[in-house]
């Protein structure tokens, strides 16, 4: 289903960026393999006793993967290559991977989905740096003086983020 949505687009002349969220709808049951191969593999941010840290977020419960670990960083980027291979152009990562630094695993899965291609990653923040794996976006905004106001700054900030790596 994904691949022929995916080349419709193509064939439109359209390219398909898709959102991807690191927070894991947490299942009691099996079935869902994202969640799954995260307990398989133990990935999962823990609280003091041990036991996966569940938050809220679009899906309900979620749990979040440790990107502060390298297997995680690791078994991220094979979900990622996997997501890819349904012909996707680009990622947005909505919620962001957590703005830890090295932690670019979606931009290394679309790397070992197809190599040849510069991935096309975005995100909402990030740290300095970060622009060599992913685009920013300055986050959901309305019409309005007050979010026009605060464009500014923002965009003078990214701009300033750049040069001083120049």
């Amino acid at each position: 289903m994904e691949r022929h949505f995916a080349q419709t687009l193509h064939d439109s002349g359209f390219k398909g960026v898709w959102m991807l969220d690191p927070g894991i709808k947490y299942e009691e049951k099996e079935g869902y393999e994202a969640y799954d191969t995260g307990c398989e593999k133990d990935v999962w941010v823990q609280t003091t006793d041990g036991k996966p840290y569940v938050g809220e977020c679009w899906p309900g419960p979620v749990v979040f993967p440790d990107f502060t670990q390298s297997k995680v960083q690791t078994w991220w980027a094979e979900l990622v290559k996997e997501f890819v291979g349904n012909d996707i152009d680009g990622i947005w990562n909505d919620m962001n991977e957590p703005a830890m630094f090295k932690a670019r695993s979606t931009f290394e899965g679309m790397l070992l989905a197809n190599p040849s291609k510069r991935p096309f990653v975005l995100r909402g923040a990030g740290f300095l740096g970060s622009h060599r794996y992913a685009a920013t976006w300055t986050g959901d905004n309305l019409a309005t003086w007050d979010h026009l106001k605060m464009s500014i700054p923002m965009a003078i900030n990214l701009v300033s983020s750049l040069i001083s790596l120049s």
